[in-house]
């Protein structure tokens, strides 16, 4: 009985300690999370030509202006292993791309494409605050 009730407990205990799966957003909680740090998204426009408007493995973006001269796309992914798939695939297309930021948080990937030279740093915090307030696995490239 004693070997069970031990058995028992480690059971319970790896149980406990194994890592959750990340939550799966939403566009909307993505939107808010950026409104929550003053980042201003306006639709933009579509343009079916841009490459990346086409979308990625079948999961085309939602598209906004930022900033005036920067465009960000969110991509909404089923699951973050269909996500780190699409930043792979994105990666692998045979196309030089303009200058632009990668964001990952769970399912979602945000491609900021900025206007000028250089990534603002203020607006990168920003967006880097708004993805750390939403899940745990949030990386920039």
């Amino acid at each position: 009985m004693r070997l069970a009730v031990i058995l028992f407990s480690f059971v319970l205990l790896s149980a406990c300690s194994s890592p959750s799966t990340a939550q799966t957003l939403t566009l909307e909680q993505i939107t808010a999370a950026f409104e929550d740090e003053n980042l201003q998204l306006h639709t933009a426009n579509a343009n079916p030509a841009n490459i990346v408007e086409q979308g990625i493995n079948d999961v085309r973006p939602s598209v906004y202006t930022l900033n005036d001269s920067d465009k960000i796309y969110l991509f909404i992914f089923d699951s973050e292993a269909d996500r780190k798939q699409g930043r792979e695939d994105f990666y692998n297309r045979p196309v030089d791309f303009a200058a632009h930021t990668a964001y990952e948080v769970n399912n979602v990937l945000v491609l900021l494409f900025y206007g000028g030279e250089e990534l603002d740093e203020d607006t990168d915090a920003s967006i880097r605050t708004a993805l750390d307030h939403l899940g745990s696995n949030r990386a920039g490239k």
